[in-house]
């Protein structure tokens, strides 16, 4: 019996027209994402290694140490192959960092500078599609589950036979769950025969972890908002008000939270702007140098005012170059812990809903958040600080002659990164994955409990 209802349940539901459009539209959707990410990665990995040797290339060709420390050196961001599941912020920052002993580190090269149609629409990737399109077909699979079956009259035909109601509900829910992921999962394997079909798809075993678990969240996201539909469902006697509560709900969940947390956020925890961080970086430079201009007009004035090498090259020079780059470095990492305060306390609060966590924890385990950018900026951080030690002793060497030489360039320390590991990754997902278990088995129990007692007269 309760197999029955299962595959009565299952059939209802493909035998019907919105199958029909579910499976069509995952086609479509996934198919066209999976084609066009795939395209754009190979280009990115083509236009990482192009660069890589055309800024090796450059730095080569400078003449002087101190060209080579004023325009420095440009580090690009290697692309991460999971964009092809979930494009998160990988090309919304940047691609190249300027690494310059005179000048802050900065993103440069962002895909909205060249083509601001992506920050107006964004992209379609896979998590867009379970986010957006894969919740909207779960209400629209689950807003007649219950209500409309009373509206028809056959739920209290079925009931009649003395079948229990928790059969009822289970089989619904195994039925229909079913039903709606199947046309996923037949257009997701599509997608991936795309992916493999690729010359620079190659993936590596934690690649595939990494994908596993992302279907694992998307399947148990997609089932967060099936069960929500059935809880509505269970509580109201007629299909189209459910309709139109479920809508509310999705708009509420997927549009309102995520972004309403960002204004809570800035008003719970507020940090200085962009143009104040500036102008306090403009303030230690000027307070340097002045402090170096009264040194330097007392160094003259023992010298009698007398022209003499070491007035552009001294050791209270390279001091004073180096007081402004740590002060505006230690200005600009404060700055950086501030606002990850106030991105933490945002990812917090968007967590009231299960949109937000989901879109967490997938573009964590695709290495496409915002902590792939705080670890790729943290590493070339790190070599700044040995470049900015390398170009000051370009400088020396050769004394004026250097100043109209090419720079040998062969000794400078090179810049190593490596991404974070699959265990590192999973400390920042496993809190959303505990979220959506937690709404998934709310839900389900208070769908359970609203049917229990249902009235289906």
């Amino acid at each position: 019996m309760f197999g029955t209802i299962i595959k009565k349940e299952f059939m209802h539901n493909v035998l019907s027209f919105r199958f029909i459009i579910s499976f069509i539209l995952c086609l479509v959707l996934i198919f066209t994402s999976v084609y066009t990410l795939t395209q754009k990665y190979k280009k990115d990995l083509e236009d990482y290694r192009n660069n890589v040797t055309l800024h090796k290339k450059t730095v080569t060709s400078y003449i002087g140490g101190l060209l080579l420390a004023f325009l420095g050196v440009q580090i690009d961001k290697p692309p991460t192959i999971l964009s092809t599941i979930s494009e998160g912020m990988e090309r919304a920052i940047g691609k190249v960092m300027r690494v310059s002993s005179f000048f802050d580190l900065d993103w440069e090269r962002s895909i909205f500078d060249s083509n601001p149609m992506f920050a107006l629409f964004g992209t379609l990737d896979l998590s867009f599609i379970v986010r957006v399109v894969m919740s909207l077909l779960a209400i629209l699979f689950t807003y007649d589950a219950i209500s409309g079956e009373k509206e028809r009259g056959t739920l209290r035909l079925m009931l009649a036979n003395a079948l229990p109601r928790d059969y009822v509900i289970l089989g619904k829910v195994i039925g229909g769950y079913l039903s709606l992921v199947t046309p996923f999962i037949i257009s997701l394997l599509g997608g991936f025969l795309i992916m493999r079909l690729s010359p620079v798809f190659i993936l590596n075993s934690e690649d595939w972890m990494r994908i596993g678990l992302i279907l694992l969240i998307s399947f148990l996201y997609i089932f967060v908002f099936f069960n929500i539909g059935l809880f509505v469902s269970s509580n109201t006697a007629r299909s189209s008000t459910t309709l139109l509560s479920l809508l509310l709900i999705w708009a509420i969940f997927v549009l309102a939270i995520p972004k309403l947390s960002t204004v809570v956020a800035k008003q719970i925890y507020p940090i200085p702007s962009i143009q104040q961080i500036q102008t306090e970086k403009a303030r230690v430079e000027q307070e340097e140098i002045d402090d170096y201009e009264e040194w330097l007009y007392e160094f003259q004035k023992e010298k009698g005012f007398r022209f003499t090498p070491d007035i552009f090259s001294n050791p209270r020079q390279d001091q004073m170059f180096e007081n402004i780059s740590r002060r505006k470095q230690e200005i600009q990492v404060s700055f950086e812990k501030k606002l990850d305060k106030q991105l933490s306390i945002a990812k917090n609060i968007a967590r009231i809903s299960p949109a937000a966590s989901y879109a967490s924890a997938v573009s964590a385990l695709a290495r496409t958040d915002e902590s792939r950018q705080r670890h790729f900026k943290e590493s070339v951080r790190r070599f700044k600080a040995e470049f900015i030690k390398y170009s000051f002793k370009k400088i020396k060497e050769g004394g004026p002659a250097n100043l109209v030489a090419t720079v040998d360039v062969s000794d400078m320390p090179p810049f190593v990164y490596s991404d974070k590991s699959l265990a590192d990754d999973m400390r920042n997902v496993w809190t959303d994955i505990i979220l959506l278990i937690f709404f998934n088995v709310f839900f389900f129990i208070a769908s359970y409990i609203s049917f229990l007692r249902y009235d289906v007269r």
